[in-house]
């Protein structure tokens, strides 16, 4: 039975603080001590393959595990997080960019099934369901019984979307994935290749952390 795991990335100063982070935000000391723990973890895995997303905290999170696990890592802009407008990058709670956010948040919901809709140079959900249909069938070419994927929460959990409903989400049913589904920094997801296809097995197991 073919298993792909998906892992969301350490955490970082900007999952604590509340700011939208961009491509280049790193893991924090607890991140880097979160992917230590998960690394002892999935030597117990098997995985034949790491993936990971290109974001310098997913790659951080990947070199641990497959320094761990003695495997090299292959690095791909396909389980990039969601990219927010170039403009609310790195905003600060109660800064002078508050208003801008709210603003892009706002028209965001106004324009939610237009799928040429931008406010800026962000990924809209139309871009974002193109992505992960990209995403989905390149997992389905690999050779590997065990892969491993380290990406980000926004992505997981659209990616999940896809996966429950054989891609027939529409655009606002996409969005809703992304905030009605929640995961912790470096939890685990199991998706398994059944009768039906990718399956959803486990969701967001951080079991790793029962004894640190």
């Amino acid at each position: 039975m073919r298993k792909i795991y998906f892992v969301r990335h350490g955490e970082t100063n900007g999952n604590l603080g509340g700011y939208w982070q961009g491509p280049d935000e790193p893991l924090n000391e607890n991140g880097l001590k979160q992917a230590r723990i998960l690394a002892n973890r999935v030597k117990d895995l098997n995985v034949g393959r790491v993936i990971s997303s290109s974001m310098k905290r997913a790659v951080q999170t990947a070199d641990v595990i497959a320094q761990s696990a003695n495997l090299s890592v292959e690095y791909s802009d396909l389980f990039r997080e969601v990219k927010n407008p170039t403009s609310v990058q790195g905003y600060v709670p109660d800064s002078d960019k508050d208003k801008l956010i709210e603003l892009y948040k706002t028209e965001r919901l106004n324009h939610l099934e237009d799928i040429d809709w931008h406010f800026e140079d962000e990924e809209n959900v139309a871009d974002m369901t193109n992505r992960i249909k990209e995403a989905a069938s390149y997992l389905d070419n690999l050779k590997e019984e065990s892969v491993l994927i380290v990406s980000h929460g926004n992505f997981i959990r659209n990616f999940t979307g896809h996966i429950i409903t054989d891609g027939s989400y529409s655009l606002t049913e996409a969005f809703n994935f992304r905030f009605k589904l929640k995961t912790i920094n470096t939890g685990i997801t199991l998706f398994v290749e059944g009768e039906h296809g990718w399956q959803l097995l486990t969701w967001n197991d951080h079991a790793h952390f029962a004894d640190n």
